[in-house]
């Protein structure tokens, strides 16, 4: 069910890089460019997060990025 959420509500955003960044987060990995085997400049991924943050999806903790509710971290 929450998968069903997050796909949804990532699915309008238009970009999979949103599902790709919590993946990251979920799985405790630091990089987008790993997985995508292509350089990602810090303006696009911080927007990225920020996006994210706002949606209250992600929270900046300690100087690093959480995917908020484990639940979310497990669907993603």
């Amino acid at each position: 069910m929450v998968r069903d959420e997050l796909i949804n509500l990532l699915g309008v955003m238009g970009s999979t890089r949103y599902r790709t960044i919590l993946k990251i987060l979920g799985d405790g990995l630091t990089r987008l460019e790993i997985i995508e085997d292509r350089y990602v400049s810090d303006t696009v991924l911080s927007n990225l997060l920020n996006t994210l943050v706002n949606m209250s999806i992600v929270e900046r903790r300690d100087g690093e990025y959480a995917v908020i509710d484990p639940i979310y971290a497990a669907a993603a």
